[in-house]
């Protein structure tokens, strides 16, 4: 199963990965890292080109978590990383779009209304323009070895033959 999770690179973010490990363990997952570096919000010229910093600097974090995964799965998950320099939303799609992944997989924490007002969040701003199935994971919890998954759709949108078949049995 080929399966692409975005990262922010914060702790909790890492955590949260980590955290996946027994959900993907012994399934033979083909993890990628994703990461997306957004253009600094600069007006001036700076003498080295920032943007290549940040990459770099984005790549060697994401080394950092694909080794803990490594690390705790005892190597049954293969992991790789990604990281795109734009604007997040586009990026990932674009990522989604040219690996065709089986899942997605987005940590999400729990914000506040306010927060969710003020500063978005990400997981779920635009989760449905995704071209392949997403599952969004909370922070702080470890992921079962057997999960449960519950299936909301939008009537309005029909769905497929096959799936209402699958569905129903």
């Amino acid at each position: 199963m080929r399966v692409i999770i975005p990262t922010d690179l914060s702790i909790d973010s890492e955590k949260a990965i980590c955290n996946l490990v027994p959900l993907l363990k012994d399934r033979d997952v083909k993890a990628t890292l994703f990461h997306c570096v957004e253009p600094p919000m600069s007006g001036g010229s700076i003498m080295i080109n920032v943007s290549d910093v940040l990459v770099e600097n984005a790549a060697n974090k994401l080394d950092k978590i694909k080794k803990a995964l490594l690390n705790l799965s005892e190597g049954t998950i293969e992991v790789a990383h990604h990281v795109s320099f734009g604007q997040f939303q586009r990026q990932l799609d674009n990522f989604v779009s040219s690996s065709d992944p089986d899942l997605v997989i987005m940590p999400s924490d729990r914000k506040s209304f306010i927060e969710r007002i003020l500063i978005g969040q990400r997981s779920l701003s635009f989760i449905g323009e995704l071209s392949a199935p997403t599952l969004i994971t909370p922070f702080n919890k470890k992921q079962p070895v057997e999960v449960s998954i519950g299936l909301a759709i939008d009537q309005r949108e029909g769905m497929d033959e096959k799936v209402k078949k699958q569905i129903n049995h």
